[in-house]
């Protein structure tokens, strides 16, 4: 099938994520819970968003790949331990696993619909009627 393929594009996101996580961690310590969190969502999310909807199906060691990114994520917003369950904390700040996205095609609450239409150069489309 087409796994190959989008086994390349989840590590090319996953060590993305990881390193702009590396280079946010000294910065997201000293901001507040909701500003981390927005910086966050502005470099890491986004990444994690793209393409979401072609994460249906997909095994799942694929999607434990982009799962540990957002765990990750949410422990350095929170200061969680390593060892603390992620779901309650993913649940407290409102975020949905990766694996739920995939399928209902939303996170943080936005469905996919409603978000821009960009083409790969980052302009704006037009809605067709």
């Amino acid at each position: 099938m087409y796994f190959p393929l989008l086994q390349n594009l989840i590590t090319d996101t996953y060590m993305t994520c990881f390193y702009q996580l590396k280079q946010l961690c000294p910065v997201a310590r000293s901001l507040s819970v909701e500003a981390a969190k927005t910086l966050v969502q502005a470099f890491v999310s986004s990444q994690l968003d793209y393409c979401n909807a072609i994460l249906r199906g997909l095994p799942e060691k694929l999607m434990r790949r982009l799962q540990s990114v957002q765990n990750a994520v949410t422990r350095m917003i929170t200061s969680a331990w390593r060892h603390d369950h992620i779901t309650p904390i993913l649940r407290q700040l409102h975020w949905l696993p990766v694996d739920n996205v995939s399928t209902q095609n939303c996170r943080l609450g936005i469905p996919v619909s409603d978000r821009p239409r960009t083409c790969l150069s980052g302009r704006r489309l037009s809605a067709r009627h």
